[in-house]
């Protein structure tokens, strides 16, 4: 009788490399400003920027009697946004007419766009220290 043998030791594929995190950035931000954002790029506005927004304009309102228009509500919305998120972080960002759209967040990921677009392939591109 025969008495075959198996070896049940099997070599498993290594876990794959981990993806470069500073690639997918680069991937996102040449995707946004090659063809434009989607809607799901643009920054949402946390309520609480919106509502520290909205004090802030009433009294601008009723010291000097200024009425704030939906663009620049938008503006100033974004950049209280940005502050409340990423105040004291070196961020990328693109601006719209539609809203803010952040692209890098930190020195690594502004870096690692600088580094791999072009200025040709950057249009719009603003880096921000909020």
């Amino acid at each position: 009788m025969s008495t075959a043998t198996t070896d049940d030791r099997r070599s498993e594929p290594a876990d794959p490399p981990p993806a470069d995190p500073l690639a997918a950035v680069v991937a996102r931000a040449r995707r946004i400003l090659e063809h434009g954002p989607k809607d799901d790029d643009y920054l949402p506005i946390p309520d609480q920027s919106r509502q520290d927004m909205d004090w802030h304009i009433a009294e601008i309102k009723a010291r000097d009697g200024f009425v704030v228009n939906d663009a620049d509500r938008l503006w100033l919305d974004a950049n209280q946004a940005l502050y409340d998120l990423y105040g004291g972080k070196y961020i990328a960002t693109l601006r719209t007419d539609r809203g803010v759209v952040v692209l890098a967040v930190g020195g690594d990921e502004v870096s690692a766009i600088y580094a791999a677009l072009p200025p040709a392939a950057r249009p719009g591109l603003v880096t921000e220290h909020p």
